[in-house]
């Protein structure tokens, strides 16, 4: 549901003929469905991850208020706001304890150049996130 809300606020943002009412109309639908979802669920989801999704998804109206690079900037905070949600999802969710955990036992290392650049990107972004 995440994912789906996130593409729906970056794909409305870069539909260049749409006013901003409308674009705005549109982002607060995948806030509001996002939220309802969390709502339902709110027996398995940790309370502080809503309230960093609620946020984030409501700070996305600001890429439809501003121009240039002001709102590449916005949309970039958004994309940030998203990938540390993500990211706070697979953390709590254990799937992040038990890939350590099957490293662990398999003893598994994978090696490439691809592996190896993915990696760094990775660690690169995870700090540009924090």
């Amino acid at each position: 549901m995440l994912q789906r809300s996130a593409t729906l606020v970056r794909e409305t943002a870069e539909e260049p003929n749409l006013d901003t009412e409308e674009a705005q109309a549109r982002v607060m639908a995948a806030t509001l469905k996002l939220m309802e979802y969390c709502d339902c669920h709110r027996l398995f989801l940790n309370e502080e991850i809503t309230v960093h999704c609620g946020a984030v998804f409501s700070g996305a109206q600001d890429v439809f208020e501003s121009v240039g690079e002001e709102r590449q900037d916005s949309l970039e905070e958004f994309n940030r706001g998203v990938r540390q949600a993500t990211r706070m999802i697979i953390a709590e969710s254990g799937v992040e304890e038990l890939n350590k955990l099957f490293r662990s036992v398999t003893k598994a290392k994978h090696r490439s150049g691809i592996i190896r650049y993915f990696q760094h990107k990775q660690r690169e972004q995870i700090r540009e996130d924090q």
